[in-house]
């Protein structure tokens, strides 16, 4: 039987680890800027060198979370300590740590306003991040945003506000560092591919498999020129939900060409759902899964989410699946 293992290590004033935190839950979404991360360790922990009650960890600290089996530790998550909530009821003793990843510092750093007559992407998250030391990379050359003014408080609601404004995706994702991506498309590299086999690494299948055509969605595309002209145009069906995208600077057929490829990512056949596996094989958001489930075809997916559960009862990934891949 494999043996769950763990190490939570904690960075502040002193460097302190913990084996055997009594949870640990971690979620990351690529429709969401902020990956989070709780623990809880018993309310009874003892600090080394500490002498007085006081807890000595504080928000801001260094978090970097490692799970595996039989001590083969692989890290699921870096970030900082938001909130320490100290329980003390007769049924619930334990200290509660609640985590962000790296765009807690963009939370906290402050954005230099700024009006662009017109801007790129790149000049953009350039202007938006320097100074910042934040590893960045860009999905897609040469996108025009236009006319764009940062009036936000702070880096991380600008950033909220272009995925608003422009439908661009933006997310961390750690793979040797974490690493912010920006932009209309999925990392093409630094990922990893997994099977999924059920009968043997799934546990159970929350899963519907649909046609396309039963889809129903239809993006609305809108393009604006440096005229202030606008251009717009509509695929897909009438009824069901609407898929917002807003470009600049690009003609009639280049539109229809990114409503086209927006369209195929959600009017697809294949799965839709999540699947429960164990913690191992270890999958983030924007990996691949090859995907052998109970009774339907054989699929490549690309992960959206990821919910990651450790303790008493196990080690756990809830996995939600995104758009199907090519072979």
């Amino acid at each position: 039987m494999l043996e769950l293992t763990c190490e939570v290590i904690i960075k502040g004033n002193k460097t302190w680890v913990f084996n055997k935190p009594s949870r640990c839950r971690i979620l990351e979404d690529v429709d969401m800027l902020t990956d989070t991360c709780e623990i809880d360790i018993p309310g009874t922990t003892r600090w080394e060198g500490i002498h007085s009650e006081k807890v000595p960890i504080k928000k801001g600290d260094r978090v970097i979370v490692k799970l595996g089996y039989d001590h083969d530790l692989k890290v699921r998550f870096t970030g900082f300590i938001r909130e320490v909530h100290i329980n003390t009821s007769m049924y619930d003793d334990s200290i509660q740590i609640e985590c962000e990843n790296e765009m807690l510092k963009l939370k906290r750093a402050v954005a230099m306003q700024k009006g662009f007559k017109e801007t790129t992407l790149e000049e953009l998250v350039s202007f938006l991040l320097q100074g910042t030391s934040i590893h960045y990379k860009l999905m897609g050359s040469n996108v025009n945003i236009g006319r764009y003014s940062i009036t936000k408080s702070t880096i991380a609601e600008e950033l909220n506000e272009l995925k608003v404004q422009t439908g661009i995706r933006v997310y961390f994702r750690y793979y040797n560092k974490p690493v912010l991506y920006i932009g209309y498309t999925y990392p093409k590299n630094d990922r990893n591919k997994e099977l999924f086999v059920y009968g043997k690494n799934i546990i159970s299948e929350r899963l519907t498999y649909e046609l396309a055509e039963d889809i129903k969605v239809k993006v609305k595309a809108t393009s604006k020129s440096k005229d202030g002209t606008e251009i717009t145009t509509e695929l897909g069906d009438e009824t069901g939900y609407t898929v917002p995208i807003s470009v600049y600077g690009i003609d009639k057929s280049a539109l229809d060409h990114v409503a086209e490829r927006v369209l195929k990512k959600y009017k697809y056949t294949g799965h839709r759902g999540s699947i429960e596996t164990f913690g191992e094989p270890m999958v983030n958001k924007c990996d691949i899964i090859q995907l052998e489930a109970s009774d339907s075809p054989k699929g490549l997916y690309m992960v959206k989410k990821v919910e990651v559960s450790f303790g008493s009862s196990g080690y756990r990934q809830e996995i939600e699946l995104g758009p199907v891949m090519k072979s």
